[in-house]
């Protein structure tokens, strides 16, 4: 640029060279349980090969909380190909599962829609949903997901979700109703 008072070149040398903005790494973060490692060998086969993954931008496996923490392009891969990742190094991975009430399914394209809905959640490798008794069955990668993740997603698509009672539960809720009714009575 030029100094229009002075005709000359300016001296750019003291203004502060603009920064580039920081790029963001795209992707998920996901957090696998790992059952089978014994030694640092194990866990260190598991991280390089999580690493070599397509999609997988950085993996860091702790053997003491046998755990492994993977960052990943959801458009490359997911956690679902993590696990088998996992598994066909020879380890095991821990899943957890959980029971949802749900409500507002009208037929047999409602409880379809939501099962192909929580397939798509990260972590998830099972979801069924039955019509008639208005429930969910939903299997997913242990550290993954919160069943809070799994109701907000039903929620999301017009549906009711709610956590089933467990039989204790059950019989709590059961035995206070019925103190209430005796005592009111």
């Amino acid at each position: 640029m030029m100094d229009n008072s002075t005709n000359k070149p300016m001296d750019r040398s003291s203004e502060p060279t603009p920064m580039p903005p920081m790029a963001e790494a795209p992707g998920l973060k996901a957090t696998l349980h790992i059952t089978g490692m014994t030694c640092a060998a194990c866990s260190t086969r598991v991280e390089k090969g999580l690493t070599r993954m397509e999609g997988v931008h950085e993996a860091n496996v702790n053997l003491a909380i046998e755990q492994a923490t993977v960052s990943y392009d959801p458009k490359t891969t997911n956690v679902n190909a993590l696990r088998d990742k996992v598994e066909a190094l020879g380890y095991g991975t821990v899943s957890e599962s959980v029971d949802l009430n749900i409500t507002g399914m009208t037929c047999a394209a409602c409880s379809a829609r939501i099962e192909k809905g929580l397939s798509r959640l990260p972590g998830v490798s099972q979801a069924n949903v039955n019509l008639a008794l208005e429930t969910g069955h939903i299997e997913y990668a242990a550290g993954a997901l919160k069943p809070s993740d799994i109701t907000a997603k039903i929620k999301q698509m017009g549906y009711g979700a709610e956590l089933q009672l467990t039989q204790e539960e059950t019989t709590s809720v059961r035995e206070r109703e019925l103190q209430r009714k005796s005592g009111n009575g």
